[in-house]
């Protein structure tokens, strides 16, 4: 089965929980469907062994890990487990995950660098998001709070983070800010010095404060070494592999003995995957000639949007500009971050965005009608108002999405005080209109 097929259902399932099932009808329908899959692909792309997290994984998923249980799954266990909300068989759950983790710290992972460092930022991403989904629904579907005690902590961050006049239909907006904002210090600062039964735990109010000592936040051999550990036994697909962990498999290639020193990784737990020399290098052209989901090294898409967003948002826009164009310089063929880049350099230099969005071809992020409103804001900032309603009055309106989408707003440009928005295009085109009714854009024409 193709990989990509496997990650979109990955990421169809991630959605459902964490929307508590709403999108399969609360039937738990994704997880099997998933589960499924993952059991009956063979690994594409590796025709040497039969090597597959996910395979590995289930065969071990209803059993008590022990130390019978290989490396790959005792990581995978704990991966999902510490994700799982934990009010359901909160207890167990914990001596479970526990368990496992003491099984991977007599093989030399230990549970301060693996959690804290390369499972942790995912779990925190991920109660952020369940948290907000449930602020959402006791604000505006009436939900009792009180039901909700385990994460009230975590609800009084977010309430510190929602944006000014938000509004229902905004859900990305809050996620965003809650994702770039105080929540989200504190979480890192949870993640960081938290007792390790209170992160497995999610609990954030009056957590006890165990914070690690220096040497165990990373293995001998240091922190490339726990990112190679970490994905070694966590990714079936070298692929997805970062540059360093491609460097330390080909050293243990080379030299298995002095890497497992190193290391101090017993020989035979590293032996329980074996990596060709073929797959390797098959593995680093790929990422040195398909490396789209990291416009920036070791962030991925869907980080760098939100944190483009959150500085805009903030007022931020020469710092979010730069970081756009680092990643657009990094990625030229890359339409959706020159968009991006061009986007953010709109205040500063209509000019230049202007002439970027329309020398670039279509991106996935810019229907026609986006476009049209981008090249009109650019216009609006230039003071040349006939020419925003130009590009307007010519675009097809009849396909415009309904969907919200971050636009300028239109009024703050002519300020010259930019100010982005989450709005539908509907909106959008209505500020515009009321700009013309109060006279403020025919006065501009007048002074041109």
């Amino acid at each position: 089965m193709h990989d990509d097929y496997i990650r979109g259902l990955k990421l169809l399932t991630t959605a459902c929980e964490d929307s508590w099932h709403a999108l399969c009808g609360h039937t738990h329908a994704c997880s099997q469907v998933l589960d499924a899959s993952l059991a009956t692909r063979s690994p594409v792309g590796f025709p040497d062994t039969d090597f597959d997290v996910g395979r590995i994984s289930l065969e071990w998923k209803d059993k008590f890990p022990d130390h019978s249980w290989p490396t790959v799954a005792l990581l995978s266990f704990v991966n999902r487990e510490i994700k799982r909300f934990p009010d359901r068989d909160g207890l167990r759950r914990a001596i479970l995950i526990t368990d496992a983790l003491g099984r991977l710290a007599e093989r030399g992972i230990h549970s301060d660098w693996l959690v804290r460092r390369h499972i942790g930022p995912e779990l925190l991403r991920r109660i952020i998001i369940i948290s907000a989904v449930i602020w959402q629904r006791i604000t505006f579907d009436g939900l009792e709070r009180k039901v909700f005690n385990r994460l009230e902590p975590w609800l009084r961050e977010i309430d510190a983070d929602v944006p000014e006049d938000y509004r229902e239909h905004e859900f990305s907006r809050l996620v965003i800010a809650c994702l770039s904002g105080q929540t989200h210090r504190k979480g890192m600062e949870w993640l960081a010095t938290a007792a390790m039964a209170h992160i497995i735990d999610w609990r954030l109010g009056g957590y006890l404060v165990s914070e690690p000592d220096l040497a165990d936040q990373a293995p001998p051999g240091g922190l490339e070494v726990a990112t190679w550990l970490y994905e070694r036994f966590s990714q079936t697909y070298l692929a997805d592999w970062s540059r360093a962990s491609l460097f330390w498999e080909m050293a243990y290639l080379r030299d298995p003995q002095k890497v497992a020193e190193t290391t101090s990784i017993p020989m035979h737990i590293l032996n329980e995957r074996n990596v060709t020399l073929e797959q390797l290098l098959d593995a680093s052209s790929e990422l040195v000639l398909n490396h789209e989901d990291e416009p920036l090294p070791g962030m991925r898409k869907q980080e760098f949007f939100e944190n483009i967003v959150a500085q805009l948002e903030r007022g931020e826009i020469e710092r979010a500009c730069s970081i756009a164009k680092d990643a657009a310089d990094r990625l030229p063929r890359n339409r959706d971050l020159v968009a991006i880049y061009a986007f953010c350099l709109l205040p500063i230099d209509p000019a230049k965005s202007r002439a970027t969005f329309q020398h670039t071809s279509r991106s996935s992020l810019l229907p026609d009608q986006i476009t049209a409103i981008n090249l009109a804001s650019a216009f609006l900032c230039e003071n040349q108002p006939h020419k925003a309603k130009e590009v307007l009055d010519s675009a097809d309106w009849n396909l415009a999405s309904t969907k919200p989408a971050w636009l300028w707003d239109p009024k703050s440009l002519l300020q010259h005080n930019a100010r982005l928005r989450f709005t539908t295009i509907t909106d959008w085109k209505n500020r515009y209109n009321q700009l013309f009714a109060n006279g403020e854009l025919k006065l501009l024409e007048r002074q041109e």
